[in-house]
């Protein structure tokens, strides 16, 4: 997707359709920013939270809207999803290997994770 220049960049849009982004992780149980009751966020309140924390939604659009499924700003959800999914709480198959928990997969990770960071400082 390409990025939009400023002079076509709708502010009223963009803070309309990144609420109604951030109200669906919500009520899938995914983590979001927004620390207050999510019956105060609205397009006004979310351009304040924007610029409390040092960028125009311009800027916000630039450094983290473009890389999220927001309808018309960022990757689109049938290309690549970028949103995580929330793991089952029962146990997850995985095929030649078998069942795993949540707690499993998390730690496994995290180990494979901290392999991958010590590799890289050993580069």
């Amino acid at each position: 997707m390409r990025i939009i220049p400023p002079w076509e960049f709708n502010e009223e849009d963009y803070l309309r359709k990144k609420v109604e982004q951030i109200k669906r992780r919500a009520a899938m149980g995914l983590p979001i920013a927004w620390k207050r009751p999510l019956s105060e966020l609205n397009p006004k309140t979310l351009k304040e939270f924007i610029l409390k924390h040092g960028m125009t939604p311009y800027q916000h659009y630039l450094k983290y809207g473009r890389f999220e499924d927001i309808p018309g700003y960022g990757i689109p959800r049938r290309a690549v999803s970028v949103t995580p999914r929330p793991v089952p709480k029962e146990k997850v198959e995985i095929p030649y290997f078998g069942k795993f928990t949540k707690e499993q997969l998390i730690k496994a990770g995290m180990i494979v994770g901290g392999i991958i960071l010590l590799l890289k400082l050993l580069k």
